[in-house]
């Protein structure tokens, strides 16, 4: 495996870890909204006074538009770590070619 390999693998395998990591706080996101969608349910069904509903309800809210501009934010990420991923093994796979190709001009001429 050549240097140029290597180096493609590598920065593959990061690339591929920014979008493992990106999902990862997605998920952490949806958790924390369930939690909170959870707690305005359980007010809702213990009667809180409406003071309380409505202090839920614009947690609730803080929650959802927290997890919206995260699922852009990941679908940004994501959709750049797909074509960095794409362009890495394209390179890499040009690459291998390339070693494949000298092995067997170099074998043809010994």
């Amino acid at each position: 495996r050549s240097l140029r390999e290597s180096e493609l693998q590598t920065l593959l395998d990061l690339e591929r870890e920014k979008s493992a990591t990106a999902l990862a706080k997605q998920s952490a996101l949806l958790r924390d909204l369930s939690a909170a969608e959870s707690r305005l349910s359980d007010a809702e069904r213990s009667h809180h006074p409406a003071s309380a509903d409505a202090n839920l309800e614009q947690l609730l809210q803080k929650e959802r538009e927290k997890v919206i501009v995260a699922n852009a934010k990941f679908n940004t990420l994501k959709n750049k770590a797909d074509r960095e991923i794409a362009l890495l093994q394209e390179k890499l796979q040009n690459a291998e070619d390339a070693a494949m190709f000298e092995r067997l001009d170099g074998a043809g001429k010994g």
